[in-house]
């Protein structure tokens, strides 16, 4: 008996073969930026998944410069490693780590993009606090931006989620985001269009699980330091804009609730939706961040004073002509 009792303590300190969560990493000629990534990633997962198997799965889109083999060499203390070739594209990259995931049998998967200069650590307990205690099955990101940050998603992305699947969801194309299997599995098994191959993958993956109704999350991240964007402006918004005009045309919206995660351990609040109260914005010289009720980014400190009410509607007034 006593032997048959210290077999199964034996047994239960192994770890699973099945990585519990997949750190997925899609890369393209990401050789300055990769190894701290990867350091960083490896950090987190050992800090909030201490417990469990981690996965550091890296997704190259066919980089011809030394990424592949800086990922090789990074060394790592809790998490295991491995590289997939895919075709071009981040989309392509993203659609190859959710396979694996299935594949594999993985509980989450959680991306981070190779070009980023922020300290991700403690990120991976944020989507994780989401993730698992929050019981999302999707988690977007919710950066601290300065306002005039983020073109793409303040004109086009941001307002016609809200407006067309009455979810007010800040940031529906963050490169970095949590799933679970269920949304990874809606994902997979939902048609891809040409455009999210490339670059519409974020905002593919945000339609989708909107409208597949599962659960939604954003979480609370400080501001994004990584490459500038706007080389790749021009092909990024043909490839967002027609993903998400696909999706308005054949997917059924439905109203959604967001849950307000912060800091990726205390739940704040559950808006309602559609259409909540309009949002006050606290300008700082730092970035942008947005109050509603108890809600607030933490990690900056708003300033005293907010934009009133049509405040911007009587300053374009005052030097619009008059007929």
């Amino acid at each position: 008996m006593l032997l048959f009792v210290l077999a199964l303590a034996i047994l239960a300190s192994v770890p699973s073969k099945s990585p519990h969560v997949v750190i997925a990493l899609p890369s393209l000629n990401e050789e300055s930026t990769i190894e701290q990534v990867v350091a960083d990633a490896d950090a987190g997962c050992g800090t909030y998944y201490g417990d469990q198997m981690c996965l550091l799965l890296h997704c190259d889109s066919g980089s011809t410069d030394s990424t592949c083999q800086r990922f090789a060499e990074a060394p790592v203390t809790h998490c295991i490693k491995a590289q997939l070739a895919c075709g071009r594209g981040k989309g392509a990259a993203l659609r190859r780590a959710l396979q694996h995931m299935v594949e594999v049998g993985a509980e989450y998967l959680i991306c981070l993009d190779t070009d980023l200069s922020s300290d991700v650590r403690d990120w991976i307990g944020a989507f994780a606090g989401a993730l698992r205690e929050g019981g999302a099955d999707f988690v977007a990101p919710g950066y601290a931006r300065h306002r005039t940050d983020g073109t793409l998603t303040n004109l086009i992305c941001y307002p016609v989620v809200r407006a067309f699947f009455h979810t007010d969801l800040r940031q529906p194309i963050g490169g970095e985001f949590g799933l679970s299997k269920y949304a990874a599995v809606a994902i997979l098994n939902a048609p891809w269009p040409e455009g999210a191959i490339g670059y519409g993958v974020d905002i593919l993956f945000t339609t989708r699980c909107l409208c597949a109704r599962l659960r939604i999350a954003e979480v609370a991240l400080p501001p994004k330091l990584h490459k500038p964007s706007a080389p790749q402006l021009v092909e990024m918004s043909a490839q967002v804009i027609t993903t998400l005009l696909d999706a308005c045309s054949t997917l059924a919206p439905q109203p959604r609730d967001v849950l307000r995660w912060s800091d990726g351990a205390t739940p704040v609040v559950l808006v309602p939706n559609p259409f909540p109260m309009p949002r006050q914005y606290l300008i700082s010289p730092q970035c942008c961040v947005r109050q509603r009720g108890s809600y607030i980014t933490s990690t900056v400190t708003p300033c005293a004073r907010a934009r009133p009410p049509g405040f911007w509607r009587r300053s374009i007034s005052a030097w619009m002509p008059r007929p």
